[in-house]
C-alpha cells in the first residue's frame, strides 16, 4: 500500500510558512537583537547625531568628518562635552561617563552629582536600538 503524498507535502508547506512568518516577525520587531549582535548605529554616527526622525538618525557631517576618530578624552579636550558624553554612553564605560561628569563640573562650574543629571542635561539617555538608517547633513 502506498502512502499518500499529502502528508509529506503538508509538513513541507507548514515548515515553509513557519520560516517566513518568523522572518517577518524578526524584521518588524525592533527589539529583536541577538546576543552579540552589534548596534546598527556606528559610534561616530551616534556621537555626532543631531536628532532622530523615525528610524533615521540625523548626523552632523562636518563634525563627524573632523572629530569622528577622537576618543572620549580627546573630545573633552576639544570642548565637545555632549559628543564626549555620547561616546562614553556608546562604550558603556562608567569610568568614561564619570570622567565627562567631572570635566563638565570643573570647566563649566556646575555641581552635577549623578550621571542621570548629565543625561537630562544633554537629552541623551541611551544608544537607540531601533535606528535603521543614517542621514548625514
Amino acid at each position: 500500500m502506498k502512502r499518500p503524498l499529502c502528508g509529506g507535502i503538508g509538513v513541507f508547506f507548514f515548515q515553509f510558512a513557519k520560516f517566513f512568518v518568523l522572518q517577518y516577525i524578526k524584521k518588524c520587531d525592533p527589539n529583536t537583537q541577538k546576543a552579540g549582535e552589534e548596534n546598527p548605529l556606528k559610534r561616530e554616527d551616534f556621537v555626532f547625531s543631531i536628532g532622530y526622525a523615525g528610524d533615521t538618525a540625523i548626523v552632523d557631517k562636518g563634525a563627524r568628518a573632523k572629530y569622528g576618530s577622537f576618543s572620549t578624552e580627546q573630545l573633552l579636550q576639544a570642548g565637545l562635552y555632549r559628543s564626549a558624553f555620547c561616546s562614553a554612553l556608546y562604550s558603556e564605560s562608567t569610568e568614561e561617563q564619570q570622567l565627562v561628569l567631572d570635566k563638565v563640573n570643573s570647566d563649566c562650574g556646575t555641581s552635577l552629582t549623578d550621571i542621570s543629571q548629565l543625561k537630562r542635561l544633554y537629552g541623551v539617555f541611551s544608544v537607540p536600538q531601533e535606528v535603521g538608517k543614517v542621514k548625514v547633513l
